[in-house]
């Protein structure tokens, strides 16, 4: 499989999802989740959604990934579990430096 260079999935590769049998996307060998004095936060509410989210905080709903990365968000579906918790959201500038840019 091949991603274009600018992709969200650049470091990731389709594995064997053993849960659910099948071939999914998931990132290999991604950036460690340092925090950083530039880090934003945001106090998940139940009506919220993260594409929402990373679009009003880093321009693109797509960094939706980052966020989750970023938090250990398994999946959206588990937001529920999140109401009322602190997310850290990372920068912008640190999306652009660590993540876009690592590969």
């Amino acid at each position: 499989m091949k991603t274009r260079v600018d992709s969200l999935y650049k470091f990731a590769t389709a594995y064997f999802d053993e849960v659910q049998k099948e071939y999914t996307w998931g990132i290999v060998d991604p950036p460690p989740v340092i925090k950083r004095d530039d880090d934003q936060f945001y106090v998940w509410r139940e009506s919220d959604r993260l594409d929402v989210l990373a679009y009003k905080l880093l321009g693109d709903p797509r960094y939706l990934f980052f966020i989750m990365h970023y938090n250990k968000i398994p999946d959206t579906m588990s937001m529920a579990d999140f109401v009322g918790v602190s997310l850290r959201i990372p920068s912008r500038d640190t999306l652009e430096r660590i993540y876009l840019h690592a590969r």
